[in-house]
């Protein structure tokens, strides 16, 4: 009775050797010490955060003193930065997959410098609450970006402690912002106070563009396989199958696969059905 494909195909298909994915560049471009992230990510974050959270006091003294507006439309001012981050969530993590993470964060940079430039010359209270929006969006880029980037930029055994840094650095940020903040409308006015969240961002943009490494992940970057080391071994062993794709006689699309190994399962039906009726025949002669 047959039982494997050695009187069909003329040899024994063993199974296929592992195959080797090149991911040395990834270990490579790793970062080995937290003391490598302070100036591609560390201070950039630390820059990003006092400017955002230095706002906290100007932006109402800005909408109420300069623009005139009511407290109802301060809360639509205020609440626009949050409309901004949680419509750009989804659309960030596809922009991060398609262009890689340091795309992701430099960008998130530069939305929001752009925006402290808006809110300081904004006229009115519609270009505040746009303002508003952008700097929503630049948060979302910079948060999700981040995150993502320290996932594959640093080792498992360092992950913790990188992260918890990073956590650390935004709150201790958070506390200087506003001192800031109300130091800079104190001595000097509050469009300049609105203008320094672009300086500020402008350093940080700059910074991750010189230091930050784009790393090569999965999602942004496709898996190379070695097809010199994908191999098949024959009987005598002397065989080696090619990587085969393409379309089919029929104009269908093929998925790839080993050449050899086309019409195996239409093969391996028969056989199978013709091994069946044997047995059959067989049962039914004993029976007898």
């Amino acid at each position: 009775m047959k039982t494997t494909h050695e009187s069909r195909f003329g040899n024994t298909w063993k199974p296929l050797p592992q195959i080797d994915v090149e991911l040395s560049q990834v270990k490579n471009e790793s970062y080995q010490s937290l003391n490598d992230l302070f100036l591609a990510i560390y201070f950039p974050s630390f820059m990003s955060v006092v400017a955002l959270s230095s706002m906290v006091p100007v932006v109402p003294i800005f909408a109420l003193d300069s623009l005139n507006a009511s407290s109802t439309m301060l809360g639509i001012i205020v609440a626009a930065q949050g409309a901004g981050k949680m419509m750009f969530n989804l659309p960030t993590g596809f922009i991060a997959v398609q262009y890689g993470d340091k795309f992701t964060v430099a960008s998130g940079y530069f939305l929001q410098m752009v925006s402290g430039v808006a809110m300081a010359l904004s006229p009115n209270i519609l270009c505040m609450i746009l303002a508003e929006l952008v700097l929503g969006v630049s948060q979302s880029l910079l948060q999700i970006g981040r995150q993502s980037y320290m996932k594959t930029a640093v080792s498992t055994e360092m992950s913790g402690r990188a992260l918890s840094l990073l956590g650390g650095s935004a709150r201790l940020a958070g506390i200087l912002g506003p001192s800031l903040g109300g130091f800079l409308i104190v001595h000097w006015s509050v469009r300049i106070a609105l203008a320094s969240q672009a300086v500020t961002c402008l350093i940080a943009f700059v910074a991750t563009v010189i230091f930050l490494k784009e790393i090569p992940t999965s999602k942004s970057n496709k898996t190379v396989f070695n097809k010199d080391k994908l191999k098949t071994n024959s009987e005598d062993g002397k065989n080696n199958d090619e990587w085969n794709a393409g379309n089919d006689e029929d104009g269908n699309e093929r998925t790839p696969s080993l050449r050899g190994e086309q019409n195996i399962s239409e093969h391996s039906i028969v056989d199978i059905e013709n091994d069946s009726n044997d047995d059959n025949e067989d049962d039914d002669v004993d029976d007898d």
